[in-house]
Formats: C-alpha cells, structure tokens, sequence
C-alpha cells in the first residue's frame, strides 16, 4: 500500500474537506482514543480486583473468628468435663 491512498481517499471523504485533518491527526487520535480506553479499563480492572479481594478477606477473617471460637468453646467444654 502506497503512501498516497490515504492521502486520496481523504479527499474523497466530504466529512475531511477542508477540515484541515489528515489521515495521519485521525490516526494519532484513534491510537490515542485506544490507548486512554485501555488505561480505563485497566483500572477498572484494578479497582475490580481491590474490592475483591477486600470482600474475600473480610470472609476469610469472618471464618477465622468463627474458628476460632468454636475451638475456644471446644476447649471450655473440655475443660468442663475435666472437673467432673
């Protein structure tokens, strides 16, 4: 593909007549416009793994309580049952 292709499709395009774009200022801001989108979407992505992983924590420290107080009420128990 030649160098000049674009050059004449741009004119046969009325929307870029006269406009003063080239083929190479769209180009730059679609490149542009796809490099902002996806720096967008990777934060999205971060932000979405962040409160995830928040959600996940708090379920595992939940977990952990409970455990925790079941072996305590386990031991209290056993210890109950010592003295008798």
């Amino acid at each position: 593909m030649s160098l000049r292709a674009p050059r004449r499709l741009a004119s046969r395009l009325p929307a870029l007549a006269g406009t003063g774009l080239t083929w190479r200022r769209v180009t730059v801001a679609a490149v542009a416009t796809v490099y902002v989108a996806g720096a967008g979407s990777l934060a999205a992505l971060t932000v979405d793994r962040i409160r995830t992983d928040r959600a996940r924590r708090a379920q595992v420290d939940a977990q952990e309580q409970r455990r925790r107080e079941a072996r305590a009420h386990a031991i209290r128990l056993e210890l109950e049952l010592g003295r008798e």
